[in-house]
């Protein structure tokens, strides 16, 4: 099931990102992973002071330890300076991704999009749930790394996506009601926030949940305005995810009812799982 709101008015300003990422998927143009340059990945530092976001909202700690700063960095197939290229940030739940997600390679290489993912930006410290990683610093991590990318390298700025798996997913949202201005658009795989309860109608009790609300996050009225303008979110789930019920809450009571751009995707066969890899494709081709 795919239900989408408010997409007509990003219509103009990502149709030629649309077109030459669909363009690319028949083989109309040259795909990226075409070129002799094969992909390259490894496990990079940042040295401090980390780069902050222009304009920064203050959300993010950037008073991060040396072993709170590596991340996974992929640049695709083809890869080319002079080049604009799409940027994912992939923030983890549980587990660090060391290597780039199974399937999503040839869909990076063909989309000419670099991968980043924080090493530590953990639901838990060494997986130890008394040790939560604290939000902020979570943003930190993601927050820092993207302003190094686009630093580095020429990105295309309606081609960043904040994207995660469960409590990265969460992350993922936050970084675009917090950094509009770094983020077009989120692949939330079975995680999201909302800036305030939305009315529960599929949502199920969870005894991980203690009685609390679950996907809620703070922010302020400017920072949810500039998100509705500028950010388009999408949420993946299924019938084997336990938030299946919470996400379509947030989607239907949240997303679609104060009118943001968002895509929810209802996937048979989905449990709590990042996205497979057509997934990653219809996203970063501007269509979910």
């Amino acid at each position: 099931m795919i239900r989408s709101c408010g997409w007509s008015r990003r219509l103009v300003r990502r149709t030629a990102i649309v077109a030459c990422g669909v363009a690319a998927t028949l083989g109309i143009l040259p795909p990226h992973a075409a070129t002799a340059e094969p992909a390259s990945e490894r496990i990079e530092s940042l040295r401090q002071p980390l780069r902050r976001a222009r304009g920064d909202s203050g959300r993010a700690n950037y008073n991060l330890a040396a072993d709170e700063v590596a991340a996974l960095v992929r640049l695709p197939a083809g890869f080319k300076p002079d080049e604009p290229h799409g940027l994912v940030v992939l923030v983890p739940a549980q587990r660090p991704y060391a290597t780039t997600p199974a399937g999503w390679g040839e869909v990076l290489d063909r989309h000419g999009v670099i991968l980043v993912s924080p090493q530590a930006a953990l639901n838990f410290k060494g997986g130890d749930r008394s040790q939560g990683v604290p939000t902020e610093r979570r943003l930190g991590m993601a927050v820092a790394w993207t302003t190094e990318l686009m630093h580095r390298h020429r990105i295309d700025p309606e081609r960043v996506y904040a994207a995660g798996l469960s409590g990265g997913a969460r992350i993922a949202s936050q970084l675009a009601f917090y950094y509009p201005q770094l983020y077009a658009a989120t692949i939330q795989c079975c995680g999201s926030d909302f800036p305030r309860p939305v009315p529960r109608k599929h949502a199920k009790p969870l005894e991980r949940d203690r009685g609390g609300v679950y996907g809620v996050c703070e922010a302020t009225p400017d920072e949810i305005e500039a998100a509705r303008e500028k950010v388009h979110f999408t949420i993946v789930t299924g019938p084997g995810d336990f938030r299946q019920g919470h996400l379509r809450d947030i989607y239907e009571g949240g997303f679609r009812a104060d009118g943001f751009s968002a895509t929810f995707l209802d996937l048979p066969g989905m449990k709590h799982e990042l996205c497979p890899a057509d997934v990653l494709d219809r996203a970063l081709s501007g269509h979910p």
